[in-house]
């Protein structure tokens, strides 16, 4: 494989993680009836705010074993498991249009 299909694959694997992480927030605030753009992304138990370094999509999720940096509480599985599947899919279409 050349470098810049490599490169692109991971390309299109961030952008698919960053709309599942999108995906999640509008599964999450629309039906509450909130709005997906303010306020910004928090705890939904001690309502601390998200720092943007604990807001990275998957990854976050792993370092912090699931669990709110402020309280401890745990982070559900879906978070990740919806981003991990928008990414998967953004790679295999991509793939799909070479």
């Amino acid at each position: 494989m050349e470098f810049i299909v490599i490169y692109s694959l991971v390309f299109v694997f961030a952008i698919g993680a960053a709309i599942g992480s999108f995906l999640n927030v509008v599964i999450y605030r629309v039906p509450e009836g909130l709005s997906v753009v303010s306020p910004p992304s928090r705890c939904p138990v001690c309502e601390s705010q998200i720092s943007w370094y604990d807001n990275i999509p998957i990854f976050s999720w792993f370092i912090l074993r699931g669990k709110c940096r402020s309280c401890g509480t745990s982070v559900s599985p879906r978070y990740a498991v919806v981003e991990t599947l928008t990414a998967v899919v953004a790679v295999v279409l991509w793939w799909q249009r070479m």
